[in-house]
């Protein structure tokens, strides 16, 4: 038995969606920039991934929601994160991701939004 054995179904999940991001298509400075944290708004159980640039923070946090059985994607500037907490305001923007075939298929669809926008704004940086 290892550690992941205890996760609760929505860290699972976002454990899951962080496997699939790789950060070595970002670039091999990539690393470099990013770090990773838990994250937990009572049922909402995730990680929060900050990419850093000379403009700023871009903040993502991922999560089964609490709703439903969607991943749920919160991202948005270092404003629009409780810094203690890292909780999402209201201004952070938010997507879901739900798919009928599988769990899986929407945790790659989730992976593949998480590395789009986080590669979007390293580029920004490199630019």
């Amino acid at each position: 038995m290892n550690l992941t054995d205890c996760f609760t179904n929505s860290q699972r999940r976002a454990h899951n969606v962080l496997k699939k991001v790789n950060l070595a298509k970002m670039g091999k400075d990539a690393p470099d920039w990013v770090s990773v944290t838990g994250w937990l708004n009572c049922r909402e159980q995730g990680y929060l991934i900050s990419a850093w640039s000379p403009e700023g923070t871009l903040k993502v946090a991922v999560a089964e929601s609490r709703n439903s059985d969607e991943m749920v994607v919160f991202f948005g500037d270092e404003t629009c994160f409780d810094y203690a907490s890292g909780e999402p305001s209201g201004s952070a923007h938010r997507n879901y991701f739900r798919s009928t075939q599988s769990e899986a298929a929407a945790e790659v669809a989730t992976a593949k939004f998480i590395s789009t926008i986080i590669r979007q704004h390293l580029e920004r940086q490199a630019a």
